[in-house]
């Protein structure tokens, strides 16, 4: 099991970042989770936003663990995974607005390229 802390992810601009203490949070756009979530979801924001370019995103992961990132060492399969649970959520939250639409059809489709 994982590590739970304060995370922000699942919000449009959002930048990786892990508070062990915090004292001002705008709980808004914050949920508790593993670190290792949040590095698999700024893998796919960063790297790999459509699940095509495994190589790119095994080595965004590699340099947040070289960087010192707080995430414990995680496993291809199980970065996948969190990934796919990040466009899950997604898809399940998405409001069906025609300018988006594209992009939300991509990145379902990379729900499924990303089948482990």
């Amino acid at each position: 099991m994982f590590p739970r802390w304060p995370i922000r992810a699942w919000t449009a601009g959002w930048r990786t970042f892990i508070v062990a203490t915090p004292a001002v949070l705008d709980w808004d756009e914050v949920i508790v989770g593993a670190p290792e979530m949040e590095v698999a979801s700024a893998a796919l924001e960063w790297a790999d936003e459509y699940g095509d370019s495994p190589a790119q995103r095994r080595c965004f992961v590699a340099d947040y663990h070289e960087a010192g990132g707080t995430a414990g060492e995680v496993d291809e399969e199980t970065v996948v995974q969190l990934i796919r649970y990040r466009l899950r959520r997604e898809a399940a939250y998405f409001e069906h607005d025609e300018d988006d639409l594209e992009y939300h059809e991509r990145r379902v489709k990379a729900f499924f390229t990303l089948r482990p």
